[in-house]
């Protein structure tokens, strides 16, 4: 079983030395969201991680011209890497938690064949789907597609 828009994540490319960083793209205006994602960020600025962070919420159509609908934006994680792949899901979270040292043991532990598989069930099917309609429901976000 593969996550929803599963990409293969190559280690090198995310620590290739060059001016370009890996940029996630996150649901600032869901409270869960914000503080996981706030959480990184806080993790990533302690370890030197060079990261760039986008709040979708305020900017619907950064991921427009990916051809990702702006309630698929909301509903779930993306990572953009240094050599311009998208990764959602499951495989954005593993890139962020390669991208910072401390991090890296939850990658290593949700990486495993047993765990993966669930992760990305519990995750596609889950919680991005829970979390985008509880935050439609108490209208920190609109539904603008009839996904």
């Amino acid at each position: 079983m593969a996550c929803l828009y599963s990409v293969a994540i190559d280690i090198e490319s995310m620590s290739e030395k060059s001016d370009a960083k890996p940029t996630t793209y996150y649901n600032g205006a869901c409270p869960v969201c914000r503080t996981e994602i706030d959480h990184y960020r806080q993790c990533a600025v302690a370890d030197k991680a060079s990261m760039d962070w986008c709040d979708v919420s305020q900017s619907r159509a950064a991921l427009k011209d990916r051809g990702i609908d702006e309630d698929e934006i909301l509903r779930r994680l993306y990572v953009e890497t240094t050599d311009g792949r998208l990764l959602g899901g499951v495989d954005a979270f593993l890139a962020i938690w390669r991208g910072v040292p401390r991090l890296n043991w939850i990658a290593r532990v949700v990486s495993l064949p047993i765990i993966y598989p669930c992760a990305c069930f519990l995750y596609d099917r889950v919680l991005a789907p829970a979390l985008f309609h509880w935050n439609i429901r108490t209208g920190r976000v609109s539904r603008l597609t009839n996904s």
